[in-house]
């Protein structure tokens, strides 16, 4: 027999499916470097795509703000201090006549409670700052009965506090002349 000859070079791969080692060293660099390359141009793509979106937004922001530089000088500052001006005077005066006793309630009251026969001619008017309104007015009766039915009207009315009849004299028509001051509940 024949003496068989020892080699230490193999004579068949240790690799799976007979590749060598090298090429499947090259196989896991080659997937490694794919991969790695599809994210270098994914980064490059990102990075041109948020430039572009950059300018997009800066190009807006300069036309927003050219907009509003022609709105503010569309304004005169004058005018809109005046009109700040007016709309205060315009509350103050609104305040005031929110606070304000209107007189021609005390009219609406008279006309209500006045009796049929009993006339005024004259009427003097005082507020004082206590809330009491105080009237005085001159006046003439048909007779002394309409006066007294005049009183019952005063004592019955809820918007009279208190009244009195002053300064009685006959006219030359026979009706009799008086002066009435009426403390109103107004």
């Amino acid at each position: 027999m024949e003496k068989e000859k020892l080699s230490f070079i193999p004579k068949t791969s240790f690799g799976n499916n007979n590749e060598s080692v090298y090429a499947q060293k090259q196989a896991g660099v080659g997937f490694v470097f794919k991969i790695s390359a599809f994210l270098f141009v994914l980064s490059f793509i990102s990075l041109g795509g948020v430039l572009a979106y950059k300018n997009i937004v800066s190009g807006q922001i300069e036309e927003f703000s050219a907009s509003l530089d022609r709105a503010q000088a569309a304004f005169d500052i004058a005018v809109i201090l005046e009109i700040e001006k007016i709309s205060s005077n315009i509350s103050i005066a609104k305040s005031l006549l929110d606070t304000h006793r209107f007189p021609s309630v005390i009219f609406d009251v008279i006309e209500k409670i006045t009796h049929k026969n009993v006339g005024f001619s004259g009427l003097s008017y005082l507020h004082n700052p206590e809330g009491v309104t105080k009237v005085i007015l001159n006046g003439e009766a048909k007779d002394y009965v309409s006066l007294a039915q005049q009183s019952n009207i005063f004592e019955d009315s809820r918007d009279i506090i208190d009244f009195s009849f002053l300064n009685f004299s006959l006219t030359q028509d026979g009706h009799i002349a008086f002066s009435l001051e009426i403390t109103l509940n107004i």
